[in-house]
């Protein structure tokens, strides 16, 4: 009878970050990765840059990609390195996703709405302090049609699903919506080079559709965590080991959020499968379960 705790990213990120310094872990902020080279077969060196300018280096044997969709340390990899064939080139800006925080908006606590709308889709869910979450992913083209003016893609398009409308008619937004481009969804490299092993999106971008992304972000984690504490393994047997957990646990997930975002890009399919939900309690459940 009670609700799930649904909070901000910002306060989510910030107790994650101070737990792991309470854990131990050495946290180096306002630091920059910049570059990357081989000191040895079994050895990289990662330079990093503070924001007072000065330059430091990190030798180490195993490094994990946890800059989530910009794939930080994947591409110092791509430009440093020579694993140019690794990594493909994705087709870029197909979408562009918002976010914002709204104030006065008329939705229950405890719900998580989900709007599908022309070439789009987005969500609304309440966070903290009476805010509400609002996201949404549209196509790039659609985002050109308003030169970048937010408030009226908001209105000329979100707002002409009705429910929509009605939940966010008297918001207002606590800050200017936050834009991203997004150039693909689904599984990326897992290891882009030896001694380099990928978590979370920068190993795979699951569609938003679901509001999967931070668990899978922990899921990930947890699993390649559990590799490395658990076998004193080869970084070989260790990569193989988390690419088969990682697809165990995530490829039908991957598929079918793909087959979801297929759907809400169609709105005659959108509404059908809505109208099946609503009837479905088994639907509902299935669905549930083969997205998370």
């Amino acid at each position: 009878g009670e609700f799930a705790l649904s909070l901000s990213r910002e306060r989510m990120d910030w107790k994650l970050l101070e737990r792991a310094k309470q854990l131990g872990v050495e946290v180096l902020g306002e630091t920059a990765a910049v570059g990357l080279s081989r000191n040895s077969p079994s050895q990289w060196v990662l330079k990093i840059r503070n924001s007072d300018g000065t330059s430091a280096e990190i030798e180490t044997g195993l490094i994990i990609d946890a800059t989530g969709r910009s794939r930080i340390v994947s591409k110092l990899v791509q430009k440093n390195a020579g694993y140019l064939n690794q990594i493909p080139t994705p087709n870029r800006n197909a979408y562009i996703g918002f976010k914002s925080h709204l104030q006065n908006v008329h939705i229950e606590k405890g719900r998580c709405e989900i709007y599908s709308f022309r070439d789009g889709y987005g969500g609304l869910s309440p966070i903290e302090d009476g805010l509400a979450n609002h996201c949404f992913l549209v196509r790039s083209s659609v985002v050109r049609e308003f030169s970048g003016n937010t408030d009226k893609l908001v209105e000329e398009v979100i707002y002409k699903n009705k429910r929509a409308f009605e939940t966010m008619k008297d918001s207002l937004p606590s800050a200017k919506y936050l834009a991203v481009s997004v150039d693909s969804f689904g599984l990326k490299n897992l290891s882009p080079a030896p001694g380099i092993l990928a978590v979370g999106d920068s190993a795979a971008f699951i569609d938003p559709f679901t509001g999967g992304g931070m668990l899978m972000a922990l899921e990930s984690a947890r699993i390649l965590a559990g590799c490395v504490a658990l076998h004193n393994l080869s970084f070989e047997t260790l990569s193989t080991e988390y690419k088969r957990l990682h697809k165990q646990t995530f490829a039908r997930r991957l598929l079918v959020s793909s087959l979801l975002r297929r759907f809400a890009f169609m709105p005659f399919f959108a509404k059908t499968a809505i109208s099946i939900l609503d009837v479905s309690g088994i639907s509902r459940k299935f669905l549930a379960r083969a997205t998370r």
